[in-house]
């Protein structure tokens, strides 16, 4: 039965620069700026190693590790968890 409704197959993808998912890109614009600013060539070189990196991280593990480990190390708290920093519960 058709609905007569039209729905895209990409409606909850990600949004992409080119053809790099945003938060690929992110570390090596974030970079960019830092290059614009203090004018070190450096800056720009580390941002496309860390862009690099990160989407090699991102392809080698399933999708979420990285909220996972900001959960992990204590920068991101979850609602019905407790906090990933602390290892040993007592009762």
């Amino acid at each position: 039965m058709e609905s007569g409704v039209f729905y895209p197959n990409q409606l909850d993808s990600p949004l992409q620069f080119l053809f790099w998912e945003m938060d690929e890109v992110t570390p090596f614009f974030i970079f960019a700026v830092f290059w614009a600013i203090f004018d070190r060539a450096i800056l720009l070189l580390f941002g496309v190693i860390l862009s690099w990196a990160y989407s090699r991280f991102k392809g080698k593990y399933p999708k979420g590790i990285d909220m996972h480990l900001f959960w992990y190390i204590g920068l991101k708290k979850l609602q019905c968890f407790p906090p990933g920093i602390v290892k040993k519960y007592n009762e």
